[in-house]
């Protein structure tokens, strides 16, 4: 029972770790893609005082996502490292117990 129980610690830590991995590499990626996104708006000619409030609006509210985008990330990056440091020490703990319950007792009578 206590064998089951380390390694189901020594993969559920290695799943939660790799996970974690998987969504830093898509944090990564959405970062690229933001910052490749950055210069290429859609320009609009300023002709007329209706066109320019329309870009000024849609430049504030191109502002409003970029700056919700990244607070996303920027929570996500923390999750990440939350994740990579519970699997490692979920991971640690079950090969620990695994190696300490594997050592032979001696009999004590």
């Amino acid at each position: 029972m206590k064998k089951a129980l380390s390694i189901f610690l020594i993969i559920f830590g290695a799943g939660i770790f790799f996970y974690g991995s998987y969504i830093g590499k898509q944090v990564q990626n959405q970062e690229q893609m933001m910052q490749q996104s950055g210069g290429a708006r859609r320009r609009v000619p300023l002709v007329g005082p209706v066109r320019k409030g329309t870009a000024i609006a849609s430049n504030q509210q191109a502002q409003k996502r970029q700056g919700a985008m990244q607070m996303w990330l920027m929570n996500q990056e923390n999750s990440v490292g939350w994740l990579h440091g519970i699997g490692a020490v979920m991971f640690i703990a079950g090969t620990s117990s695994l190696i300490v319950l594997s050592i032979p007792r001696k009999n004590r009578d």
